[in-house]
């Protein structure tokens, strides 16, 4: 499906950034679709599907951003619903998902459109919209969060995940490349649940997830050979090794400082 008439919500981020991202993409990966449950460096992964699992009830699900995505895939392949789409802006992006669904046997609706510019087709049609890393890309975060309802039926949930740039991260990333973290907005988890609520929307959980993850800041390097690469490869053994920790004997803490995203689970209202 493509859009009609799209016209682009300016954001922090624009339309080449993301089409320069997909060039890159491999679309016909075969992946491991169950390989997070019994992977230990997957864990992080293994916490948000195990949230989206617990929201999820069942009906059509959408992921907005959905260009070249796993997780689309992935949902697929765990909970079998009855109508799946993903909607991007880059024809790039969604040339990829489309790829990357019939390589991996799964049947995705895929859109190409603007979020700000909803196909009649997909308005309050779906019982789950899930986003990964969209909402921090914009300055108005109440205003993108009651764009994205638009496409929920009255009643349905809105799965919103983004990276946690308040913290350490966050640091992290404005040292080593403030051109990326320019790109967030660094939403704490006070901040992130205002927006919802400034939506309309009903916040039914929202809190830090994972330990840490110090591999999301891995868009930061382009070359592997810097001291800050070397650095950063040295965080990730530390998220690796509290990875194996928690996966054989208990989990540890979230938190502002260290915690890699922030999840907000939220109802549009009936």
């Amino acid at each position: 499906m493509d859009a009609k008439n799209k016209q682009e919500k300016p954001g922090i981020t624009n339309k080449n950034y993301w089409d320069s991202i997909y060039a890159n993409g491999n679309s016909n990966e075969l992946l491991l679709l169950d390989e997070y449950k019994r992977d230990y460096k997957q864990y992080c992964d293994k916490l948000i599907m195990d949230k989206i699992i617990e929201f999820y009830g069942e009906g059509s699900i959408l992921e907005i951003g959905a260009g070249n995505s796993d997780w689309i895939i992935r949902v697929i392949n765990e909970l079998k619903p009855p109508y799946c789409a993903g909607l991007d802006y880059s024809e790039e992006g969604c040339q990829l998902l489309e790829e990357k669904s019939k390589a991996n046997g799964v049947n995705i609706d895929v859109v190409h459109a603007d979020m700000f510019s909803p196909p009649v087709g997909l308005i309050k049609k779906f019982n789950f919209v899930m986003s990964f890393g969209v909402v921090e890309h914009f300055k108005d975060l109440a205003e993108v969060l009651s764009v994205i309802s638009q496409y929920s039926i009255p009643g349905g949930l809105i799965f919103s995940i983004i990276p946690n740039m308040a913290g350490v991260n966050g640091v992290l990333t404005r040292l080593w490349d403030k051109e990326i973290y320019d790109m967030h907005v660094p939403h704490d988890l006070p901040s992130f649940i205002d927006g919802h609520r400034a939506a309309g929307l009903d916040v039914l959980w929202g809190d830090y997830l994972g330990s840490s993850n110090f591999s999301v800041v891995s868009s930061c390097f382009k070359e592997q050979k810097s001291f800050n690469f070397f650095i950063y490869k040295q965080l990730t053994r530390i998220s690796k090794a509290s990875w194996f920790f928690e996966s054989h004997i208990k989990e540890l803490p979230v938190s502002k400082a260290f915690s890699p995203y922030i999840l907000i689970v939220s109802r549009v209202p009936k």
